[in-house]
């Protein structure tokens, strides 16, 4: 047996697992920078969201009592609000008619008035 030989066949894959190994490694550092800059972004359009969340009403909550009342209140009983709040683009105002038995949540778009969605229980 030739040691020589084995040796050199020793040797070439000692070195090949050295190389993989530190290319693995520089592989590694630049899916880190990635990151890091992926994180950098998500947190740059995250704030970029929360400040387009945040802009400027054009309906006040007090406009959206008297839509909610004009619209709602009819022949029997009058419509008394409970409470309005106000998430997402949109006011979500509780109210109530006893006399007609009747309690609704809807959903208004803070925008133009429109109505979204509403929620009714009669008794």
């Amino acid at each position: 047996m030739n040691w020589c030989v084995y040796s050199k066949r020793i040797n070439a894959i000692l070195c090949s697992f050295v190389l993989k190994w530190q290319v693995s490694k520089e592989i590694q550092k630049g899916k880190e920078k990635w990151k890091k800059w992926f994180l950098i972004l998500f947190a740059f359009m995250l704030f970029i969201a929360n400040g387009c969340e945040n802009s400027s009403l054009k309906i006040t909550e007090e406009e959206v009592e008297a839509r909610v009342i004009e619209d709602h209140t009819g022949e029997i009983g009058e419509v008394k609000i409970i409470s309005v709040s106000h998430k997402r683009g949109k006011y979500i105002v509780e109210w109530e008619n006893r006399e007609n038995c009747e309690n609704r949540v809807d959903q208004i778009d803070d925008q133009n008035g429109d109505f979204i969605k509403g929620e009714t229980t009669i008794c």
